[in-house]
């Protein structure tokens, strides 16, 4: 692989790295949600007395916070870099822009990919090469 096509290489599994920990935050933020969800209060009698699990709920939804925070950070990460990636992808030819938006994005393999766009593995392959090299020229200038 030429440095062109590992510039492109590293920038494109950046954007998939960056979706990944969007989906473990999303995760995490559900997780959080239902823990803030099962702390409460209870009444005995007179008194009111918060859940023997003292401040978790303040302690949850600080967290569920902090984890939508992150999210909006990602995203915004995402978002340019995607905008970034759309102007890298103009100079390629749809089987070049497809078969990496598949393999990058969508984490499909070779074989994959050939089954859905209907060429050989071979030619999948050669073409993911060929559009790195473009890109990673593109990218250059």
């Amino acid at each position: 692989m030429t440095d062109d096509a590992y510039r492109a290489h590293v920038f494109l599994r950046e954007i998939r790295s960056l979706n990944i920990l969007l989906a473990i935050n999303e995760l995490e933020q559900e997780d959080m949600f239902n823990k803030a969800q099962g702390c409460g209060s209870f009444s005995t009698g007179l008194k009111v007395q918060t859940s023997p699990k003292g401040d978790a709920m303040e302690l949850a939804i600080a967290k569920l916070v902090e984890l939508e925070n992150e999210h909006e950070r990602i995203l915004g990460e995402i978002f340019a870099k995607m905008e970034y990636t759309d102007e890298m992808f103009e100079g390629l030819t749809m089987d070049e822009s497809s078969i990496l938006r598949l393999y990058y994005f969508q984490r499909c393999t070779d074989e994959k990919i050939s089954d859905i766009i209907h060429l050989s593995r071979q030619r999948v392959n050669q073409l993911r090469h060929v559009a790195l090299e473009k890109m990673g020229r593109r990218m250059k200038d």
